[in-house]
């Protein structure tokens, strides 16, 4: 999986990856993503509820948004603590679409905000968990953003959890 995203990533920085823009609806898309979610949650006791406005349409590539959103599931999972809860809403205002992910779980530290989005970076502090990554995920989650046209921050507090917001270009 490494090894993917690394091609994936060197693609993208060279101009060479392939990407299939078409008229897409995000709601059927965020659906699956939670529902998917839903199932690896369940062991942990982790909530997972989703809201979402109807007729989100974008010019996007499914596979990458696809892989955009399970991207940020994934990370919800892994520091949201047994029995806490993610959320995940799709809405659309003023042209665009806007996708919140937001967990309750260990969050992320002020210092390191900065650099969560740079490749291999992995915050090395007392409260994290376990959980086994590459570093490179929130890199393709930023790469498959700007290659729609969007934004992506995050919003966090330790021990409170994080917040990430996509923001899309609507059609």
């Amino acid at each position: 999986r490494i090894i993917e995203s690394l091609c994936m990533l060197a693609r993208a920085d060279a101009g060479q990856y392939q990407i299939h823009i078409e008229r897409m609806d995000l709601c059927p898309v965020i659906t699956d993503v939670a529902e998917q979610l839903k199932l690896v949650a369940e062991p942990k006791n982790i909530s997972v509820s989703i809201e979402k406005t109807e007729n989100t349409f974008i010019q996007g590539d499914e596979l990458l948004i696809r892989m955009l959103l399970l991207n940020l599931a994934d990370n919800a999972m892994k520091y949201t603590p047994a029995n806490g809860a993610i959320k995940a809403s799709l809405s659309k205002n003023n042209g665009c679409v806007r996708i919140v992910v937001e967990d309750n779980g260990i969050g992320i530290s002020p210092e390191d905000i900065p650099h969560i989005f740079d490749r291999f970076y992995r915050p090395n502090k007392a409260g994290t968990t376990n959980e086994a990554g590459s570093g490179l995920g929130l890199s393709i989650c930023q790469w498959i953003v700007k290659a729609h046209h969007g934004t992506i921050t995050v919003e966090s507090e330790l021990q409170k959890g994080s917040v990430f917001i996509v923001i899309l270009p609507a059609c």
